[in-house]
């Protein structure tokens, strides 16, 4: 009998958000533009607009699942899971 070999953090995530060829990242949330692809409560979303005022960052995205558009605030220093 072998030991089965432990899943580390970083490899589920792998496995969850891609395949071997596609690769994410933490970025700042002031790099995202409009076409991004970030990775918001588990799924990919593709950004449709970005505002930015002198305290936070507001991202704009379609929710795949149900098509109803969102706005999320963000600080200036926050990062976002993207697709790199």
């Amino acid at each position: 009998m072998g030991r089965k070999k432990s899943t580390t953090n970083a490899t589920y995530q792998h496995e969850l958000f891609g395949t071997p060829q596609t690769r994410y990242g933490w970025q700042l949330v002031t790099d995202a533009h409009k076409g991004s692809i970030i990775v918001t409560q588990n799924e990919e979303v593709i950004v449709s607009g970005v505002r930015q005022d002198e305290n936070c960052v507001y991202l704009t995205y379609t929710e795949p699942g149900t098509g109803k558009k969102n706005e999320q605030l963000y600080n200036l220093t926050d990062y976002v899971y993207a697709k790199l």
